[in-house]
């Protein structure tokens, strides 16, 4: 297959390479091209294909969508088409210095535009410099519409074949990007800090003395870098050189104090006289050589007068601070946590030796606490409670100032989301709670779905991350959610869970949605960081699901944590999108929905309550219900045998028979994870019955009082009359028709088979 016959296909489509392109991907709101598709051959000749987008669509919708585009073949591939696992391949950390070359020269001969910038991780030791590198890759590609694209590469070895290949993709686990050019230099001193890569390669051919680096991403960007592993150089000296704009600055300042958390030397470098938005490279820009000698003379005069670095008052903050109770210290910068050996090597290089810890200790200024913990409504450092001192690493990290102004656009876009009013002014509600009481949890989950790709759910997500900051607002998948490690839950507010799609078996959709629950309902979390102990922190996070797939979940109609929305509407125009980012972005859209949600009444909003019932909730209810607890939960709702008022014992055998008789096919189990999810008990206790049965009893109230009881007594309590003996009902499975299925209790016990 030539991938340039089906181009014409996708929007916006590129050829990058043989049998290779990028376009935009058909599957979400894509602004920019983030898919990628290329067609290769086996061993054996047969052709595969393989697909990646970064904006992490379903690898099944994308399967789907290619066989629709006319790629037909890869479904008889030796190779999975859509690589979702990486069954046979294990993750390279470090290769031998005498293959790291050819492997590096491999990746820049399939990936080296021109205009290609490659990033590569640091080694972590500098014994090791000649011996290992890690092989964690970005590159960068400019786009002739001025964008910029990156792409991440790592290096696997076959368990099979031993051979090594590159895969186009992230470590596995979470990662951070590393700084672009940050090789290991011993004999440097000295590294500068720019923004952006062409001025880093210009100033690395004119100061040749010094190191030079930056970050991929942008301003924005500055906490999805390792920072760290500038900790591990021999650097003495760093010099920030910002472009000429307050973003630049904005960033240049987060980056000096993570430096000086570092105990680095670190000076600023003054560009407010060049022109707006002036960075380094701009000096290449310059045709005439005298005039671009000129200008480097200068500049370097602008080197020899940067000033010291210094942290603001209020950011002045001890680098690690002593857990007792969990026997680590902790970084106040970044979060993670050090034994006393990983303390001590860490700090190695600023004291000299492996004692570091000792120095702490004797230093009057260290902080000890007994716990760590996350309270957006108390001041961030050293709280005092009982007996107990605390450390809390909450901070204000959003620099957004709420703006009054106009929000038409903002509301008219809800409207299209929501069109239902009532409904509308109930998930501003929450909105705006979160906003102003984010201390305060929502028990329950905003879960919106739309069979339309691309509205703009996510849209939502986005405005409230810039208002409470991306340090506290985490993207996560249903993966991350019910794995064993959360430490992406660890200082969240605001959690996302993106393409929601809870899928196998009606009980494998019920277990995950269990694991959801301690998430969005408990007042503390358990955070369970690999190889630490774990610990406990409050819990914080409000809920936000979004999906494209019209049964996400399954849920009952006793359900009390999820609020519903179905988006019916079509997707608009890409030109409405355009208009709409670029008032939140050029216009002070951000600002100017901070202000409106800061300042909306919630007076009547509960966080605690059972979120509205929608018409939705309902539809979802019975797409994805079993007949069984279809049944039981009208038998419930109606105080119908055997969920009357005047008692509160039941049996999951006579309910099966009973149910059985009006042809829905329950079996014990479905009824069991019935009682349990209502809260039933068992007692633990079988009663003897008719042919030899020993049924189980159940019960809702006081446990402890029928335990108590011998298995006779127990069967005599369970006999007794009730107000509804002589007659009750049971709804069938579609959910309108009810009929009278025995009329006296007794009769059917007597005649159960």
């Amino acid at each position: 297959m030539n991938i340039n016959d089906v181009a014409p296909s996708f929007e916006g489509a590129k050829i990058t390479g043989p049998n290779k392109l990028t376009c935009k991907c058909p599957l979400h709101d894509d602004r920019k091209n983030s898919l990628i598709v290329s067609v290769d051959k086996d061993k054996e000749g047969r052709e595969w294909v393989n697909a990646h987008c970064f904006a992490h669509c379903d690898k099944e919708q994308l399967r789907t969508m290619l066989k629709e585009k006319g790629f037909n073949k890869f479904t008889n591939a030796k190779r999975r088409s859509i690589k979702d696992d990486l069954t046979g391949d294990r993750f390279i950390t470090t290769i031998p210095h005498t293959l790291n070359t050819e492997k590096k020269e491999e990746l820049w001969k399939k990936y080296g535009y021109e205009n290609t910038y490659m990033y590569y991780q640091a080694t972590e030791n500098a014994n090791e410099a000649k011996q290992y590198t890690n092989t964690m890759f970005i590159t960068r590609k400019d786009l002739p519409d001025g964008g910029k694209e990156f792409s991440p590469h790592t290096l696997w070895k076959d368990k099979t074949t031993k051979e090594y290949k590159w895969l186009q993709k992230g470590p596995p686990g979470e990662w951070k990007r590393p700084p672009y050019n940050c090789l290991h230099i011993p004999q440097m001193k000295s590294c500068f800090i720019h923004e952006g890569e062409k001025a880093v390669m210009y100033c690395s051919r004119n100061f040749k003395d010094a190191m030079h680096i930056t970050w991929s991403g942008g301003a924005n960007a500055i906490n999805k870098t390792d920072w760290n592993v500038l900790s591990h150089l021999a650097i003495e000296h760093f010099l920030l050189i910002p472009d000429n704009d307050d973003p630049g600055r904005k960033a240049m300042k987060e980056i000096g104090s993570i430096l000086k958390q570092m105990g680095k030397d670190v000076r600023w470098v003054d560009t407010s006289g060049y022109p707006e938005k002036w960075d380094f490279a701009d000096i290449k820009e310059n045709v005439e050589p005298a005039l671009q000698e000129k200008e480097l003379h200068e500049f370097a005069n602008k080197l020899n007068d940067a000033v010291p670095f210094e942290l603001d008052e209020e950011e002045e903050k001890p680098n690690f601070i002593y857990v007792s109770t969990l026997e680590k210290f902790y970084n106040t910068e970044h979060g993670y946590l050090l034994s006393e050996k990983g303390y001590n090597r860490k700090m190695a290089q600023q004291v000299g030796h492996l004692t570091a810890h000792k120095e702490f200790f004797r230093n009057p200024l260290s902080v000890i606490v007994d716990k760590i913990t996350f309270e957006p409504n108390k001041p961030y450092g050293v709280l005092n409670e009982g007996s107990q001192s605390l450390w809390n690493y909450y901070e204000k990290v959003s620099n957004l100032v709420p703006v009054e102004g106009d929000i038409t656009k903002f509301l008219e876009h809800m409207e299209y989301l929501v069109p239902d009013e009532l409904t509308r002014i109930e998930v501003i509600k929450r909105l705006a709670h979160i906003v102003q009481k984010p201390h305060i949890k929502i028990k329950s989950v905003l879960l919106m779905f739309s069979e339309a790709e691309g509205v703009g759910k996510t849209t939502i997500f986005n405005i409230l991350r810039e208002i409470l900051g991306h340090r506290y607002c985490k993207q996560v998948n249903q993966r991350q959610m019910s794995g064993e490690f959360n430490t992406w839950a660890r200082d969240t507010l605001l959690f996302a869970i993106e393409e929601i799609a809870i899928k196998g078996n009606y009980e494998k959709r019920t277990s995950a949605m269990d694991i959801l629950k301690t998430v969005i309902s408990e007042d503390t979390i358990c955070i369970n960081e690999k190889n630490d102990k774990p610990y406990y922190i409050p819990n914080h996070m409000n809920g936000l699901g979004f999906s494209n797939n019209s049964t996400p979940i399954t849920i009952t109609k006793l359900n009390r944590r999820y609020h519903i929305i179905n988006c019916i509407a079509l997707k608009k125009p890409p030109a409405y999108y355009d208009v709409l980012y670029t008032w939140l972005e050029k216009d002070q859209g951000y600002e100017k929905i901070y202000h409106y949600l800061n300042t909306y009444d919630i007076s009547s909003f509960n966080p605690n309550a059972e979120p509205p019932k929608t018409k939705a909730f309902y539809d979802l209810v019975d797409e994805t219900q079993t007949p069984t607890d279809i049944e039981l939960d009208y038998l419930y709702q109606a105080n119908s045998w055997p969920f009357t008022d005047s008692t509160c014992l039941v049996s999951p055998l006579h309910l099966k028979k009973a149910l059985n008789k009006i042809k829905i096919n329950a079996s014990t189990n479905d009824i069991t994870k019935w009682l349990k999810k209502n809260n039933y008990i068992n007692l633990e206790t079988q009663i003897e019955w008719l042919n030899n049965e020993r049924p189980t009893i159940w019960t809702n109230s006081e446990p402890e009082k029928f335990r108590v009881l011998k298995p006779k007594e127990l069967k005599d309590f369970y006999l007794e009359p009730t107000q509804d003996r002589d007659s009750f009902y049971f709804v069938d499975a579609d959910q309108v028709k009810r009929q009278n299925a025995v009329s006296n209790l007794d009769s059917l016990m007597q005649n159960m088979p």
